[in-house]
């Protein structure tokens, strides 16, 4: 194999991850967005530190029953190698789309949504990559960008909202190139296991999936800083009440309510 097309070959695996990554943006900001409001509306009183915990307990527990069940799926009788590695590439997918949710998810917890595709790329590839994610960023702010930035702000609101758009793009390639060279070699890793007798590759999948997401969740909880006390923006409990005040069903839920509540002083004064 020449060197020219060994490089295309990476640069076509490179090209499928962030195709499949951009395409698990689009559908996961709105789902993170709708997520975390139906985990508020569920427990009102709950801070966002709260529902941080909620949201990584869920993301741990998620990530652990993809790993396993692809590892115990690929080892079953019948299914040869080929199979087996196709489903595991799978779980590449799954797993780009479970994080991507989660770490929007987790920036919408602390006020530092965006909707951005180039920086909600840069966002989930910088937590992927863990620590050399931190560093890149850090690095590049520290080189490229105003140093006040350095100064005011985690480097998850970097990426999200403080980094001028200018730097967006440049902080972003970067980023994609160590993102595309771990991510591989991570999985790489993992696949070996997951083809082993059935048993032994369900505990390799589900325990390997388990420390990936701790490495996320971990990554993530440094990103942004201890979280807000209070519920912000789209959170706040301002912006809900508007939204349930516009929703016709929620307007004949306080209706019915309100109903009943009458009816109760009413009894309340015959019984008088």
């Amino acid at each position: 194999m020449t060197e020219q097309s060994a490089t295309e070959r990476t640069s076509s695996r490179g090209d499928v991850l962030v195709r499949a990554l951009d395409r698990a943006l689009r559908v996961q900001r709105p789902a993170a967005l709708a997520f975390v409001r139906r985990l508020r509306r569920a427990a009102p009183e709950a801070t966002p530190d709260d529902l941080l915990r909620v949201v990584e307990k869920w993301y741990r527990r998620t990530a652990m029953g993809t790993g396993g069940g692809v590892g115990a799926a690929s080892a079953i009788p019948g299914i040869g190698t080929a199979t087996g590695i196709a489903l595991i590439s799978a779980e590449v997918v799954s797993f780009l789309d479970l994080t991507a949710l989660y770490a929007l998810t987790v920036a919408e917890l602390h006020g530092d949504a965006t909707d951005d595709p180039e920086r909600a790329r840069a966002l989930v590839m910088g937590i992927l990559l863990g620590d050399r994610g931190r560093k890149l960023v850090t690095e590049f702010v520290r080189t490229r960008a105003p140093q006040t930035l350095l100064k005011s702000a985690a480097w998850g609101e970097l990426v999200t909202e403080a980094l001028p758009q200018v730097f967006v793009g440049e902080l972003g390639q970067r980023l994609s190139t160590s993102f595309l060279t771990k991510f591989a070699d991570t999985h790489l890793g993992g696949l070996i296991g997951k083809l082993l007798p059935f048993g032994i590759g369900a505990a390799v999948g589900a325990l390997g999936n388990r420390a990936l997401a701790n490495d996320v969740i971990r990554t993530a909880d440094g990103a942004f800083g201890p979280a807000p006390r209070w519920h912000v923006g789209d959170l706040s409990d301002d912006t809900l009440a508007q939204l349930d005040a516009a929703n016709p069903r929620f307007q004949r839920r306080q209706a019915k309510l309100e109903r009943g509540l009458e009816r109760k002083q009413l009894r309340a004064k015959k019984t008088k």
